[in-house]
């Protein structure tokens, strides 16, 4: 379809057509392309493991992901002024919502940052100066997740895969944590705020993990007649 809107475009150019483009008045139909796919505990846990051997600053990374629900690039982005060790919090500046906010330190977070800043991680080096905490063998922010990562969840999760919406990616460690967040009874405004969400619709796709509350809304409404 785009190619014959730019063919016709051109072909307008030319003056050999005249007219709306025919394309146009053609809907298709959309697919809903939201990823499905989370990683169970023991999953979670695998992937570690395996990226402890293979792929040490892509587990720490992924540690922020999973505990945090941040997306790579506030991963790839945060430096160490965003961390506030005295009250367990991670400031999460000029994110894709385009609305600053917080992430909390679990132990865990807390632990590998403590152990990064004491081994001497992120030295200046990165292209405005500052001090990254993710940076590649040049000081440089990381950019991308690294094709080790990649062989790894290839090699767990992704064999045979080949609906994306079901393989396993950087992205489903954020997709993990709203995940067990609503299965844990979180409410849906809290999950919000924490994902960064720039409206509370864009978390309501994870309202079907949490059945028990719509039961026990019913039973509510039932016992009260």
């Amino acid at each position: 379809m785009a190619v014959i809107s730019q063919i016709w475009s051109l072909a307008e150019r030319d003056g050999i057509v005249t007219g709306r483009c025919p394309v146009k008045k053609i809907t298709l139909p959309r697919q809903d392309n939201r990823r499905e796919r989370y990683l169970t505990v023991d999953e979670a846990d695998m992937l570690l493991t395996a990226l402890s051997e293979r792929a040490p600053l892509m587990r720490d990374m992924a540690i922020l992901g999973l505990d945090c629900g941040l997306r790579f690039g506030e991963i790839a982005g945060l430096i160490w002024q965003d961390c506030d060790f005295s009250r367990g919090l991670l400031q999460i500046l000029d994110p894709k919502s385009g609305v600053n906010r917080v992430a909390y330190m679990t132990p865990r977070v807390r632990q590998l940052l403590e152990s990064r800043r004491g081994s001497g991680k992120g030295n200046g080096n990165g292209p405005d100066g500052q001090d990254y905490i993710f940076t590649d063998g040049n000081g440089n922010p990381v950019q991308s997740a690294s094709r080790a990562f990649k062989n790894v969840v290839n090699e767990l999760f992704n064999q045979g895969v080949t609906d994306k919406r079901y393989r396993v990616c950087f992205h489903t460690l954020r997709h993990t944590f709203a995940s067990r967040l609503v299965e844990g009874s979180t409410d849906l405004y809290a999950v919000s705020k924490l994902m960064g969400h720039s409206t509370i619709r864009m978390t309501e796709r994870y309202s079907h993990l949490s059945p028990d509350k719509f039961k026990a809304a019913i039973k509510t409404l039932h016992s009260s007649r």
